[in-house]
């Protein structure tokens, strides 16, 4: 609550502008908190959420409810803080790094994988 107190003055909650959140690793998970804190006092201008090797967050039914629809989670398969807990799920699509390969694979539905 008191990143949010000390952040919630800077913003406005009008259509002129947007409120984007992004966070790495623990960052990651304040980040899907924060949104879902401001999108609960009124705030409807969260547009977007991107977490960078996050720990997994809620379970899919409260995500929808809680975070804005564009939420992306980046992910790289040797991080092990991204399975973490296994009872979450992961929120939003997801760009996922395959370390062995180098290559990026897109899952647009990650309960699926």
């Amino acid at each position: 609550d008191r990143i949010l107190e000390d952040v919630q003055p800077l913003l406005n909650n009008d259509n002129r502008t947007t409120i984007e959140v992004a966070g790495h690793s623990l960052g990651g998970a304040v980040a899907y908190i924060i949104a879902a804190k401001l999108k609960k006092r009124g705030y409807t201008n969260v547009v977007k959420v991107t977490s960078l090797a996050s720990p997994r967050f809620l379970c899919g039914s409260l995500q929808a409810q809680l975070l804005p629809p564009d939420t992306l989670r980046v992910e790289s398969d040797a991080d092990p803080a991204t399975l973490l807990p296994p009872f979450g799920s992961s929120v939003g699509p997801k760009l996922l790094l395959l370390e062995d390969s180098g290559k990026i694979a897109y899952i647009s539905n990650p309960s699926s994988s």
